[in-house]
């Protein structure tokens, strides 16, 4: 089943996606590099308010060191596929959601490890914690 399940996910993503791309056209992704500001700010929000909310929802709680891990992950990792689905969905800008996609895609390389650092700099004390119960 899990087989099945590895397999038949990405493919039916895959699909739909490209059923997605091909209701856009050049001049779409045109007007999202004339007007780069909606990009920006989308960019900004996903990368930078979005792990803001997550260090501030994990400070406000009284969470164990693991799930404030795990609130600043999810708020580390900016929308993918799933939301260009929804955009269209909703019939949104779509080439500004698969535009964002692709930027996010090369930034967060960066934009992860860097958060997840400084998150295990303030939420784990390695030497009261391991991952590994002994």
């Amino acid at each position: 089943m899990q087989t099945v399940l590895d397999y038949l996910l990405p493919i039916s993503i895959a699909i739909i996606m490209y059923g997605i791309g091909l209701g856009l056209t050049v001049t779409d992704f045109k007007r999202v590099l004339i007007a780069p500001k909606a990009v920006f700010f989308g960019l900004l929000g996903q990368l930078v308010l979005m792990p803001l909310i997550g260090f501030g929802i994990a400070f406000s709680f009284n969470l164990d060191p693991i799930y404030q891990l795990g609130v600043i992950l999810i708020a580390a990792c900016p929308g993918g596929t799933s939301s260009n689905i929804v955009t269209y969905m909703l019939r949104g800008r779509v080439a500004l959601s698969v535009s964002m996609t692709a930027f996010n895609s090369f930034l967060i390389i960066l934009t992860i490890p860097i958060i997840l650092e400084i998150a295990f700099g303030l939420f784990w004390d390695a030497k009261k914690m391991s991952i590994y119960p002994c």
